[in-house]
């Protein structure tokens, strides 16, 4: 689908979005219940096509970790990733099920080790240093019999643990009594969304990582192929479905059969369930563009750059001819540029709408001195 067409159905979802919104007030980030749904259904469609009742969705609690965001997931019956103890403890306040979360981030303090095998939560080992540690946590009675390695594929890192470096870690699982393993797969920096073939390398990964395993005499209870997906064009279950399914499909044709396959991609599942709405507080006129003023800051974002904001300007009647317009905070300063982009001239007073901010953006900038945004639900 075009770039043209996307525009269109982005201010096609910004107007029916909206028009559910009553004494709509700046800034503010809204939320749409129908989106995530819609979002959750069509790539739980792609997933059972592909890898039937063994396929999960998952949602990584990094990308969004709002409460209205996780509720409406689990209603959809996604599981989780959570890298942070608070955020496994919140999910299991919101009634998941310690079965549909995962342990997985950057540091696990020992304390946090015995807390997570208290509520029967697998932990993913991140990194070869994570796994003395882990392990010692694992292995006392009564404690689960799984635990999760995150898997690179491409380089050796700081994160994650190669193909090559796995046997002696797998050998340390074993000597701790530990029966089962899973692997969460992922690459390292290249395009963005990855190619299909991408996910079919992640697969043979997980090939490879349970071969290693079945000498060992270790079963692999679950595979999760990461995150990467393309995003739709347009709001739509088919179209959430159409997007994945290649991807899954070329994971699938290389995949050893495993109890138990995860899907994690984050932006794809709640990237369009976010509409930023600003107030146009001031328009002036520079040699460089049109500089438009708004209520908003930089820094109520977690980086813009992480989604090509697209304004759509929230006014009737001709505007007049296309300029070059910079989206600014109220400092009008380089450092508080939103985005660059052409369209006609607003006036003070007008509302400008960001849709597709869903993921990666106001709520994990929340923890700044910025005032926040208004969040609305709908």
């Amino acid at each position: 689908m075009s770039i043209e067409s996307m525009v269109d159905h982005s201010r096609a979802e910004t107007l029916r979005v909206l028009s559910h919104v009553q004494d709509l007030r700046t800034p503010s980030v809204v939320y749409s219940r129908h989106a995530l749904t819609t979002a959750a259904q069509g790539l739980s469609d792609a997933v059972s096509a592909v890898f039937g009742s063994r396929g999960a969705v998952a949602f990584s609690t990094k990308c969004n970790p709002r409460t209205e965001i996780l509720e409406q997931l689990a209603a959809e019956g996604c599981s989780f990733i959570a890298a942070w103890p608070r955020d496994v403890q919140h999910l299991l306040r919101l009634g998941v099920p310690a079965t549909s979360i995962f342990w997985s981030g950057p540091l696990k303090r020992a304390t946090d080790i015995s807390a997570m095998r208290r509520a029967r939560i697998v932990p993913v080992v991140e990194s070869p240093s994570q796994f003395a540690s882990v392990l010692l946590g694992c292995a006392e009675p009564g404690d689960h019999d799984v635990i999760g390695i995150r898997l690179h594929f491409t380089e050796r890192s700081r994160f994650g643990v190669t193909i090559e470096d796995l046997s002696p870690h797998l050998r340390s699982v074993k000597a701790h009594g530990i029966s089962r393993v899973g692997f969460q797969v992922h690459g390292l920096a290249g395009p963005w969304p990855p190619p299909c073939a991408h996910w079919a390398e992640r697969a043979a990964a997980a090939n490879r990582g349970h071969e290693l395993a079945d000498k060992f005499g270790l079963e692999v209870a679950f595979v999760s192929l990461g995150g990467g997906l393309p995003e739709p064009s347009e709001p739509a279950r088919e179209a959430y479905m159409e997007a994945a399914l290649p991807y899954l499909a070329a994971a699938h044709q290389v995949m050893s059969p495993v109890p138990r396959v995860l899907v994690e991609p984050g932006r794809f599942l709640v990237q369009w369930s976010g509409t930023m709405v600003a107030s146009v507080v001031d328009v002036r006129h520079r040699r460089d563009a049109v500089h438009v003023i708004l209520d908003l800051s930089f820094t109520s974002l977690a980086s813009p750059t992480s989604t090509e904001l697209a304004p759509v300007l929230l006014a009737d009647g001709d505007r007049g001819p296309d300029r070059d317009l910079l989206f600014v905070g109220p400092s009008d300063f380089h450092g508080d540029l939103l985005c660059r982009a052409a369209g006609p001239v607003p006036n003070a007073g007008d509302l400008v709408a960001f849709p597709r901010v869903g993921a990666y953006q106001e709520a994990f900038a929340a923890h700044r001195a910025e005032p926040q945004l208004r969040i609305v639900t709908i």
